[in-house]
């Protein structure tokens, strides 16, 4: 039966030759609660590389596991990395991938202050790269992503993401939720750098799912810089392809050195839709086009705002191209 690993850490040496790779462990179908991983580890040959766990699955939706039944199936709680996570494709601070019906709840990777806690970080060379996680199929329920003090940075190829690479809309089993979820009355702090080729974000990389609060009208914010080295740059998310951003706000830097720069979302594409934010960070589009709230737009965007009373917000772009 699938169990409970609860209350560990890991200072040892970790090494494998192929994918799948985690700071507790290598493949979730149980529930991993208040474990920590304090040692570095993964090239960037290997793919599906967690700080926690490389992949966390889930067999069964509500099912319990554990002692006296105290926790969930493919469920990581409370359990985070304080270590640099390596690897090519589907890399994440906490989890390299986070499949259907799999939660990952108040996990987090962050920069250490101690002798035992060396900084934090995901350094990746291909796509699908977060903070949190490379590639989210199922919940992530935000705390904090990234140091009080020090530097975090997360960086990738192409879809790259504070906290998730890739947020998907595959569905998700439960009393209201149908779609890739990422809540949180949460923040990626300022410490973190965000940092890839193309479709990089704040919060998400490539979005086909949601972000939405957890409760009320709990605002998820992005602190952090974002720098695409080509194009797709956004505050919040790097391209918008279906599902609903609302209720997040951008205070961080966003700089495409090519195109499509924009304060909460470079790129809405159709069927997507962007509510209930406000962007406050400055947005830079070095040959192309930059705004405040989206460079393009094909979908909706509703009830969003850029900067404040006593504010300035500024948007910069090749001549022609800002809005």
């Amino acid at each position: 039966p699938h169990t409970a690993v609860r209350e560990c850490a890991n200072m040892g040496v970790i090494s494998g030759a192929g994918n799948g790779l985690g700071g507790i462990s290598g493949v979730n179908f149980g529930a991993i609660v208040l474990c920590a991983n304090k040692v570095a580890f993964g090239t960037s040959q290997q793919n599906y590389v967690g700080g926690v766990v490389g992949v966390n699955a889930c067999a069964a939706a509500n099912t319990a596991v554990g002692v006296s039944g105290s926790y969930y199936q493919g469920v990581a709680d409370s359990s985070y990395s304080t270590a640099t996570v390596a690897g090519g494709s589907y890399v994440g601070g906490v989890a390299g991938i986070n499949l259907t019906n799999a939660v990952l709840s108040w996990s987090f990777s962050y920069t250490g202050n101690t002798a035992y806690d060396p900084a934090a970080g995901v350094a990746a060379s291909g796509d699908n790269v977060g903070g949190v996680v490379g590639e989210n199929q199922g919940t992530v329920e935000l705390g904090a992503v990234g140091p009080t003090s020090g530097t975090m940075t997360v960086s990738g190829a192409n879809n790259v993401g504070g906290v998730a690479g890739h947020n998907t809309s595959a569905a998700v089993l439960g009393a209201y939720y149908y779609y890739a979820v990422i809540q949180g009355d949460s923040q990626v702090r300022s410490t973190v750098r965000v940092s890839g080729t193309s479709v990089v974000g704040g919060v998400i990389g490539r979005n086909e799912g949601s972000i939405t609060p957890v409760v009320g009208n709990s605002y998820l914010r992005n602190y952090a810089s974002v720098d695409a080295a080509g194009s797709y740059a956004g505050g919040i998310v790097g391209l918008q392809k279906g599902g609903t951003v609302s209720y997040t706000k951008n205070y961080g830097r966003v700089h495409a050195a090519d195109s499509y720069a924009g304060g909460i979302v470079s790129r809405v594409e159709a069927a997507s839709v962007v509510a209930q934010s406000v962007d406050f960070g400055n947005v830079v589009a070095d040959n192309g086009i930059a705004g405040g709230i989206a460079a393009s737009n094909a979908g909706t965007v509703m009830q969003c705002a850029v900067g404040q009373a006593g504010n300035t917000v500024s948007i910069s772009a090749k001549a022609d191209y800002m809005g």
